[in-house]
């Protein structure tokens, strides 16, 4: 019996950790995001290829997306925004300024420009 409590103890436990792991993670992760993750990657691999992009929030709150391919060669950096924080706007569930060369490039590249991506912050030659 008391091998029973035990196990069941040790069951609850586990389930609240679960929960609280997937809340803590998930909660404080923006849905617009993940979709830009998502959005970005499916456009973006049509030109580069297979590759990915992660989205990290900085300290002052903002989201930075890398979307990385070709083996890490070719880097896109964006700063990611929800749609209503965009300069103006925008079709989709999220919007993107370009924080590079190569994320300026890709904005005008292939399926790329079906990506809302404001390019006047990126280092345009």
């Amino acid at each position: 019996m008391r091998k029973s409590f035990f196990i069941l103890g040790a069951a609850i436990t586990l389930a609240a950790l679960a929960a609280y792991t997937s809340y803590s993670v998930g909660g404080s992760r923006p849905e617009y995001v993940g979709l830009a993750e998502k959005g970005a990657n499916n456009i973006l691999q049509a030109a580069y290829g297979p590759g990915k992009c992660l989205a990290n929030q900085e300290v002052d709150g903002s989201w930075v997306m890398n979307c990385s391919y070709n083996h890490g060669a070719n880097v896109a950096t964006y700063s990611v925004l929800p749609p209503e924080n965009a300069p103006h706007a925008v079709y989709g569930n999220f919007y993107l300024e370009a924080k590079n060369q190569f994320a300026v490039e890709s904005a005008h590249k292939g399926l790329g420009r079906f990506l809302e991506v404001g390019t006047a912050g990126g280092h345009a030659a």
